[in-house]
């Protein structure tokens, strides 16, 4: 009779952790939060909040490109390239020539991301194209359907890092949030965060432990 009760509460335990992995949770890059730890212009390249490090780079450093994170409450982030002479390149959003990279604290399975100013024939280049990677692997790449967010339904389990960005000239977005099962945690003091779960779990076979003695004292 003892194990038979225990046989169900271990059941419902795991029915229950898979159930909390289950759900999604959103890194909502219009919170203000954000806003905060990028505050530009001029601004960082990096930004962290929580568990989440956003840095912004593109492929004409060697020329004197520089690129910097930017912010909206409206969009989320995006990227800003000043190049020589000429200026600003895409300003608030990522484009063709930059890339954007999101790197967790610890690994994490992402569900989807959403993508805002990422549109169907708004340029001359007509249909836009726009990349996500995760952990360097090969790229998915999206094509524009004209909604606001536009959601790039991007599944991936342990993903340490992900990189974002346009797919050809022209083509470029804000990044608005990623769904991801869980919310990445940062350590604090160097210490490796317990999946919040586990608590749970080691709080509940304590409950029927001493709800088991009292049984049998009774």
């Amino acid at each position: 009779m003892k194990i038979n009760q225990f046989s169900k509460f271990a059941a419902a335990a795991a029915l229950a952790v898979a159930s909390m992995g289950a759900s999604a949770a959103l890194i909502d890059f219009k919170d203000a939060a954000w806003g905060t730890a990028i505050s530009g212009p001029p601004s960082t390249a990096t930004a962290t909040v929580g568990g989440v490090t956003l840095t912004a780079s593109n492929y004409g450093s060697q020329l004197g490109f520089t690129s910097y994170l930017t912010w909206s409450s409206t969009h989320g982030v995006g990227i800003n390239t000043l190049v020589p002479l000429t200026g600003d390149l895409n300003r608030d959003e990522v484009g063709w020539l930059e890339k954007l990279t999101i790197t967790f604290s610890s690994p994490t399975d992402v569900q989807s991301v959403l993508l805002s100013k990422f549109y169907k024939n708004e340029l001359i280049t007509g249909t836009e194209k726009f990349d996500i990677s995760a952990n360097g692997g090969a790229a998915t790449t999206f094509t524009a359907s004209g909604t606001n967010p536009f959601t790039g339904t991007f599944a991936f389990t342990g993903a340490n890092y992900l990189e974002l960005q346009g797919n050809k000239l022209g083509s470029e977005a804000s990044v608005q949030g990623i769904n991801v099962a869980t919310l990445p945690t940062a350590p604090t003091n160097g210490e490796v965060p317990l999946p919040a779960t586990l608590p749970l779990l080691g709080m509940g076979l304590v409950a029927f432990a001493g709800l088991s003695r009292r049984r049998q004292s009774a």
